[in-house]
């Protein structure tokens, strides 16, 4: 006879294990990018790095990177817009 504990550690750890696989694709939309110009790249938590494209959607806590020379607009879901672009050395 199985116990209890032992059932409930069975159904857990799948469980944690399903959820913390799908973590990226749970991730929330928060805006679009707009913009890109000539090349940006966009890394969603615990995903690999993508190239940014106009009508890309942008996730929670997503890195936009863009190139020395390029720029990115995000449009975010609070209409709040923003551009990214590099610091210029002085």
């Amino acid at each position: 006879m199985v116990s209890r504990v032992m059932t409930r550690k069975l159904i857990a750890l799948p469980l944690a294990a399903t959820l913390m696989a799908a973590g990226p694709a749970l991730a929330q939309q928060v805006g679009t990018a707009t913009a890109v110009n000539p090349v940006s790249e966009g890394t969603a938590p615990g995903g690999a790095t993508d190239k940014l494209a106009v009508g890309a959607r942008v996730m929670h806590n997503e890195r936009i990177h863009t190139s020395p020379s390029g720029s990115a607009q995000l449009l975010f879901s609070t209409r709040a817009r923003s551009v990214s672009r590099p610091t210029p050395v002085s």
